[in-house]
């Protein structure tokens, strides 16, 4: 009966002790675009010859997209566990309701991403119109 406590005692504190770990690593936690610093510098990791000079978060960080000073956008978001961006090219699709666009890169491997701009006002409008003339 006792050895049966101790083993339950010392499974119990090992429990305790990952879950504590993993609380203090941020495991299990999604990553996000926490400030436009971190963006461009994942922007820039993505694509060597990028330099963003503009740049829209998303409300939540879950995507952001960055322009440079050639006009050309890129799409940055979660692929997998690894943040990804793809330059937008004339196949690539958006949509917006709102504060809300929904870009597709026109790679299938790559899917859609869905952001909610908050500032400014017309952010959504404006990026909605630079995506759109890049297929014209």
């Amino acid at each position: 009966m006792i050895e049966q406590a101790l083993q339950f005692g010392g499974s119990l504190a090992a429990i305790l002790l990952l879950t504590y770990g993993v609380y203090r690593l941020r495991l299990g936690t999604a990553p996000t675009l926490e400030t436009d610093a971190f963006a461009m510098e994942e922007a820039r990791l993505a694509d060597s010859g990028f330099e963003p000079v503009t740049i829209a978060r998303s409300f939540d960080g879950t995507a952001a997209l960055l322009m440079d000073d050639a006009g050309r956008i890129m799409l940055l978001r979660l692929h997998g566990a690894q943040w990804a961006g793809r330059l937008l090219g004339p196949n690539a699709r958006v949509s917006r309701d709102g504060p809300t666009l929904t870009i597709h890169t026109g790679e299938a491997q790559f899917g859609a991403a869905v952001l909610t701009l908050k500032e400014p006002p017309d952010a959504a409008r404006i990026w909605e119109q630079r995506i759109a003339a890049l297929s014209s």
